[in-house]
Formats: C-alpha cells, sequence, structure tokens
C-alpha cells in the first residue's frame, strides 16, 4: 500500500527524525480520514467536526477508536473535554503498543523500530537541552547497608494503600521484546493513570491484595535473578537486533565511527556475535552489582510530590 504524506506528517508531529518505520505504525493505526483528524486537533468533537466537514456523531465515533488505540488522549477542563494527538514518540509508543486489537504485525513493526531506528535517537536526544519529563531529587543523606538491592516491598505496598484506584497493564517491554518469561501483566497503574487505562479497555481493575500479589512476584524475580534459558534468550535478541541495525547505513556508519573513536578499531559481526555468546550468568551478575551499587542510587520523580523531604526520610533499601 502506498504510503501517504499524511503520515509522514502525523510522523513529524511527534518530533520523529525522518523514519522508515514510524509512519507505517501510524498507517496501520488509522485510515488517511483519521489521519486528517488528527492532524485538526486539538478540539472539542464539535470544532473538529467543523474543521472536518463532518457530522458530530461520526466525528466522536472516529475519535474514540482512535482513543482505544492510543493516538488520542482526553484533556478536561471546566467540564469541556478537548482531544489531542501524541505529544511525542516516547508517548506514541507506550500507549499505541497496549492497543487491545493490535495485531502481532503492529507489535512486530515497534520492536523492529527499537532495535534499529531508536537507539541513535536516543543518542541524538540525550546530547540535547531538552525540559526534562521526570524531577531527579538528590538524597541528601546515606542509605543504609551495602550492595545490590531494590526497593523495599513495604514502600512499594504503601503508595498501593494510599491509591484511589489501582489498574494493572500489560508490561510494553515485555509484550513486544520477548526477552523473558516473566508475567506480562506487571505495570500497575494508580488513580488518574489507571482510570484511562480502564477507559481505554487496556487495563483491569485491582485490590490492594492483588497488587501486593504483583509486587511480591517482581520482587521474586530481582531477588532470584534470571536463568540460562532468559539469558539464551537475551542472547538471541541482541544477536537478531544487532543483524537487523546492518541494514541501515546510518547505523553501519555510526557504529564504524564510534569503534574507531572509542576502541582505535573496527569489530565485525562474527567477532560480535562471538562476545556476546561468551557472556556467563556470573558476567551477568557482576554488571548488575557493579550498576546498582547504593552509592549510585538516585531518586526519579515524576508529578508532585507533597512532603516529599519525609517520604525520602523514611525509604531505607534492605539487604
Amino acid at each position: 500500500m502506498e504510503e501517504s504524506p499524511l503520515y509522514q506528517e502525523l510522523a513529524m508531529r511527534l518530533g520523529a527524525p525522518p523514519s522508515e518505520r514510524i509512519p507505517r505504525l501510524w498507517q496501520m493505526l488509522c485510515d488517511s480520514e483519521e489521519a486528517r483528524l488528527c492532524l485538526a486537533m486539538p478540539g472539542t468533537v464539535d470544532e473538529l467536526a467543523a474543521k472536518m466537514e463532518k457530522p458530530a456523531s461520526e466525528v466522536d465515533k472516529m475519535v474514540q477508536g482512535l482513543f482505544r488505540k492510543g493516538v488520542v488522549f482526553e484533556k478536561t477542563k471546566g467540564g469541556t473535554t478537548q482531544y489531542i494527538m501524541s505529544k511525542n514518540l516516547l508517548q506514541f509508543h507506550d500507549a499505541t503498543i497496549l492497543w487491545p486489537e493490535a495485531p502481532q504485525g503492529f507489535l512486530d513493526l515497534w520492536h523492529e523500530y527499537m532495535g534499529t531506528e531508536y537507539p541513535e535517537l536516543a543518542k541524538l536526544v540525550a546530547g540535547m537541552d531538552l525540559d526534562p519529563v521526570t524531577r531527579v531529587l538528590p538524597i541528601q543523606q546515606a542509605l543504609e547497608g551495602g550492595g545490590s538491592r531494590v526497593l523495599p516491598f513495604e514502600s512499594a505496598v504503601s503508595i498501593l494503600e494510599d491509591a484511589k484506584k489501582i489498574a494493572v497493564t500489560l508490561c510494553t517491554c515485555r509484550l513486544t521484546e520477548k526477552k523473558c518469561r516473566s508475567p506480562l501483566e506487571a505495570c500497575i497503574q494508580l488513580n488518574r493513570a489507571a482510570e484511562y487505562a480502564l477507559k481505554r479497555g487496556t487495563g483491569r481493575e485491582i485490590s490492594v491484595e492483588e497488587g501486593k500479589k504483583i509486587l511480591r512476584e517482581c520482587e521474586e524475580l530481582v531477588i532470584k535473578g534470571i536463568g540460562e534459558e532468559e539469558l539464551n534468550d537475551a542472547k538471541t535478541f541482541m544477536k537478531g537486533n544487532l543483524a537487523l541495525s546492518l541494514e541501515s547505513t546510518e547505523v553501519r556508519m555510526s557504529q564504524l565511527a564510534k569503534n574507531e573513536m572509542i576502541y582505535r578499531r573496527s569489530f565485525s559481526f562474527d567477532e560480535t556475535v562471538e562476545k556476546i555468546n561468551a557472556i556467563t550468568l556470573g558476567d551477568f551478575s557482576r554488571i548488575c552489582r557493579h550498576i546498582f551499587l547504593d552509592r549510585d542510587l538516585t531518586l526519579v520523580s515524576i508529578g508532585k510530590l507533597p512532603a516529599v523531604d519525609e517520604k525520602i526520610s523514611s525509604i531505607r533499601l534492605p539487604l
């Protein structure tokens, strides 16, 4: 099917650099009329109907369909609801992957994008002076104990118990990357995020007790670590991504330049595969311990944190 310029424009609206795959993802999400509707946003149903020269009932049906797919979001203020399209690529990624009726080809295309185009985009974004989407709060005290550890189960439970609404959704990484055999239902959404997931039909409401059970399962995975089978799956994923990346001239040139600048030599595909195959569970555990040492911990929050000083002072990491 021939690609319409509409999908290129939608990709540009996300702030994405020229991409082969993002327009194709848009094309799988909406037809040409729905694409025009997205480009006409923001607006109420009546405003969008006027722009599209269509009956409000028809536009409302289109909007609801796009909302379920994760490309349109509601913004209600003063009793008036406006509809806006995805603000950026990250939001587009996380929301559309949870589209309940997403065909496997759609998920596979996201998997392909993340393995080929996204790494270079991530490097580009990291070098830009952009407004942060999270806040980093330095913790002005030492955390007790030493070694590699995780946020205490009790701290996560207290957050669950304070929530007015709880829902669980599928893990977008596990859904598309297929790197591990861990449960798909693992992402806990609270309050407004939970209400959004329930309204879209991308999550189900759970009790505090079920939320605790999910947390225990996740904690168990962290404590036990991974096995040989999961390590082999990860190696297969890495080698597959490496092979796919060679299809992009830009990625190949970037890899060559990076290797020359950092290692003063280039690495062949076979040599890289050999190094991946040589990774052991001991290597994996050693790197994890190095990365997650408590001296390097930073607390990252999204949104408002009332009485943040008191909350931070109560955090302790168990052995």
